[in-house]
């Protein structure tokens, strides 16, 4: 997703972007995990959670394609800051709902 003219390819930037997939696996089975509780607030709140991920997640690419440094590639940054934003609102418009149906 970097440009390979700014950043190029080398050892470390490729253990650097293994380690981010290791971690975003992991924040990805929380969401899975929870999705099982029994605890609608649990749910809700991790719900919330996700949702404010996916906003920071949208922010952090907008500002690294269209800030400063320009370092993300902006074709791939149009299709994905709309996706983490839909993602985003559709978590927290489920973790906030006061509807109790939360399966």
């Amino acid at each position: 997703m970097l440009h390979e003219k700014t950043f190029p390819r080398t050892v470390a930037s490729d253990s650097a972007t293994r380690w981010i997939g290791h971690a975003q696996t992991f924040i990805a089975a929380t969401g899975v995990v929870s999705s099982r509780s029994d605890d609608k607030k649990y749910k809700k709140d991790m719900l919330k959670l996700h949702g404010a991920g996916w906003a920071s997640a949208a922010a952090m690419l907008a500002y690294n394609a269209y800030g400063h440094d320009k370092i993300a590639r902006q074709d791939t940054a149009n299709v994905l800051i709309p996706v983490y934003a839909v993602m985003a609102g559709l978590c927290a418009w489920r973790g906030f709902k006061e509807e109790e149906d939360l399966v």
